[in-house]
């Protein structure tokens, strides 16, 4: 699991959207893309989107974002190197099509960051309230997900660093030990 980094953010708020894992269509990250090259057209800005991974998208997707300065791509990378990424991003994104839990949710909440993710992440039903620790938005609905991104922007740091703080308490809903419990509870009462 990685460490909790929304107390280093209270001071100054990274204004940087991130998303890790595959490129693939049913990611949809090609979605948050365009949402977020219509925020950059229609408004200046100081954010960023920091997308890492590889997989057979992601070609398309580097050429869809090409003449942005304020997307990053990254080649997937171990642990200890994403770590350093996460320190210096604000805000994870799951723009995913279908996605039955998303472990990489509670990764990050877990590491103090709001989340933006679709309705169709199940992972989003135990760590993500909306408005709360983020925001959620309807799948595969460009619109949607670029008003859940403006929301963000319009945000204070002191309002994102609380939603991170909120993510982080909001992880611990599972934890080896609660989630052995309810096992065997489960078990017992067969």
């Amino acid at each position: 699991m990685f460490c909790n980094f929304s107390g280093r953010k209270k001071s100054s708020f990274p204004r940087k959207f991130i998303y890790t894992g595959r490129f693939h269509k049913r990611k949809g990250v090609d979605l948050l893309i365009r949402a977020f090259l219509e925020i950059s057209e229609g408004q200046d800005h100081d954010w960023e989107l920091i997308l890492i991974g590889n997989g057979p998208e992601k070609e398309k997707l580097v050429n869809l974002s090409s003449g942005c300065k304020s997307i990053h791509f990254y080649d997937f990378m171990d642990h200890v190197t994403l770590a350093g990424y996460m320190k210096d991003a604000g805000v994870f994104v799951l723009p995913s099509r279908f996605e039955a839990w998303a472990v990489v949710i509670h990764e990050f909440v877990a590491a103090g960051f709001p989340i933006i993710c679709s309705d169709e992440c199940g992972a989003a039903t135990e760590f993500l309230k909306h408005g709360i620790n983020g925001f959620e938005f309807k799948t595969g609905d460009k619109a949607s997900l670029k008003q859940m991104m403006l929301k963000v922007m319009a945000l204070e740091d002191g309002k994102l660093w609380r939603m991170g703080e909120k993510s982080y308490e909001f992880s611990k809903h599972i934890a080896p030990k609660i989630y052995a419990v309810n096992m065997m509870n489960i078990l017992l009462k067969k």
